[in-house]
């Protein structure tokens, strides 16, 4: 794994600390997938293969759901739902934003534009 509990909650995490060793393990194995292992040969890396690491944990933990509520309104009953094909999106934009400076761990991998 890339994180720790403290640091995955400093940075807003609030599971508890079994749900977050299950979590960050499935979203470490994602991270070696898309960098085809690359990641852990890269010290340079820490901060932000950390930081990636616990900001994928969300969109990991909702990955077998079709349709997220993403918010809702009593007085007027209004609902906005996230789509599965909006969380994948949303999922690749923190793998990048993450993975690819200052060493481009994505792109040498193949997998940039996924």
């Amino acid at each position: 794994m890339y994180s720790d509990y403290t640091t995955y909650q400093q940075r807003g995490g609030n599971l508890p600390r079994a749900q977050y060793l299950q979590a960050a393990q499935r979203a470490a194995e994602l991270i070696d997938y898309v960098t085809w292992n690359r990641a852990a040969q890269c010290p340079e890396m820490e901060q932000q293969l950390s930081a990636c690491e616990c900001e994928l944990i969300p969109y990991l933990l909702q990955s077998g759901q079709e349709e997220l509520l993403a918010s809702a309104s009593t007085d007027g009953y209004s609902c906005s739902w996230v789509s599965r094909a909006e969380r994948e999106a949303a999922k690749t934009a923190i793998l990048r934003r993450y993975l690819t400076f200052p060493v481009d761990l994505m792109h040498f991998a193949g997998k940039e534009g996924r």
